[in-house]
């Protein structure tokens, strides 16, 4: 029989609190803890160590930032894998939050289709890791989940999926995802803007950091929208073993660059 694991949920929103641990409980089987704030987070974890945390970072008393810094200098705690959920969504905090070996990162408010994707990579054994590879592929749309899982299958990278514009934005900010594959419906921002804004970032990045680094976009059956700048993509994919080929191309080629 397996054994049950814990995830201890650090959140000071009732409301929020009450939703994840409502949808988790459905569609996991796990036990759930809470606190209300990083210091009584920390005197839990002490008391007895979860498998995983979820954390917010504005909190009273010691926000989710304090707390994690504290966590990961003491050897007996620095290896729990922590979920960070939260409003703040800057770029310098992202850059903290790498720096503090986050598991992964989803910004509020958020789906729950995006919740439950990610929390299913987050809870599962195999996925305990921090996201920090070289060859991290970020895919947005719609039907990015069910892309993903297609993936999966016949690659080995570090995917993250959302159908929101603005996870995604953040996500590639915090990721550093060598390919961002752009697919149909995108919320909250329009397909056209989201492809510009990601083209810029590519570019600045391009110029900044490894040139060698080979980031670029790909867009899954967007190839007819009129509203999408086709200058900003590496190619466009019809079908998925078309896209499997070209983000195994992808990885192939950062991997022989990093050597």
């Amino acid at each position: 029989m397996d054994v049950k694991k814990t995830i201890l949920i650090i959140d000071d929103d009732d409301n929020i609190f009450k939703l994840l641990a409502t949808i988790l409980r459905s569609k996991f089987n796990i036990n759930i803890k809470r606190a209300i704030n990083g210091l009584e987070g920390l005197k839990m974890i002490n008391e007895s160590i979860p498998d995983g945390i979820i954390l917010d970072i504005s909190m009273p008393v010691l926000n989710g930032i304090q707390m994690l810094e504290i966590l990961r200098g003491n050897d007996k705690l620095k290896n729990i894998p922590v979920f960070i959920i939260s409003a703040i969504s800057d770029a310098q905090t992202f850059a903290h939050l790498k720096r503090l070996q986050i598991t992964d990162f989803l910004v509020k408010p958020f789906t729950i289709q995006d919740m439950v994707a990610r929390f299913t990579d987050f809870i599962s054994n195999q996925n305990h890791i921090v996201i920090q590879s070289d060859n991290c592929v970020l895919i947005l749309g719609k039907n990015a989940v069910n892309i993903q899982e297609e993936l999966k299958k016949d690659l080995k990278a570090d995917f993250i999926a959302t159908e929101d514009g603005i996870t995604a934005l953040e996500s590639f900010l915090l990721y550093k995802p060598v390919l961002t594959i752009i697919c149909e419906k995108v919320t909250n921002i329009p397909e056209e803007l989201i492809t510009m804004n990601m083209n810029k970032l590519i570019k600045e990045r391009f110029s900044k950091e490894n040139p060698l680094i080979n980031y670029g976009m790909v867009g899954y059956k967007i190839k007819n929208n009129p509203a999408i700048n086709p200058g900003y993509f590496k190619s466009f994919c019809e079908d998925i073993n078309q896209l499997k080929e070209e983000v195994k191309l992808v990885i192939d080629n950062q991997k022989s660059e990093m050597k």
